[in-house]
């Protein structure tokens, strides 16, 4: 069977990709962030009812996206853990799959690049 990978992209375009949806899902997140806050000073009774704990998570979840623009793996972990935590709160069931997949996109082509880099290290 022929190992050859199915797109031959180099491994530093991939990181770039990866890269370009960690802004681009840096600046879609922080637009709704900044939304929700807005929404909150307007209403401030809201606070007062409930505890908004999903705007904590999802300030890791930003937060997340921007450390992986440096250190991959450790923004990864993040993105992975806080967009979870982040939708879970959401309560919205029939869409959390989607939500999810869409939110880690750039672990696609960081996985991607750590797949063919431990496949070149070890010489297969």
């Amino acid at each position: 069977m022929d190992d050859e990978p199915l797109f031959k992209f180099s491994r530093f375009k991939v990181i770039w990709i990866g890269r370009f949806f960690c802004v681009v899902m840096l600046f879609l997140m922080g637009a709704f962030f900044i939304n929700q806050l807005e929404i909150l000073y307007r209403q401030p009774d809201l606070v007062e009812n409930n505890i908004p704990i999903n705007l904590l998570f999802q300030f890791g979840l930003i937060c997340g996206y921007g450390i992986a623009l440096k250190k991959e793996k450790w923004g990864s972990i993040l993105i992975a853990v806080f967009s979870f935590l982040f939708l879970w709160t959401l309560g919205i069931p029939k869409m959390f799959l989607f939500f999810f997949v869409v939110l880690i996109a750039p672990i696609y082509f960081f996985g991607y690049h750590w797949f063919r880099e431990s496949r070149l290290v070890s010489g297969e």
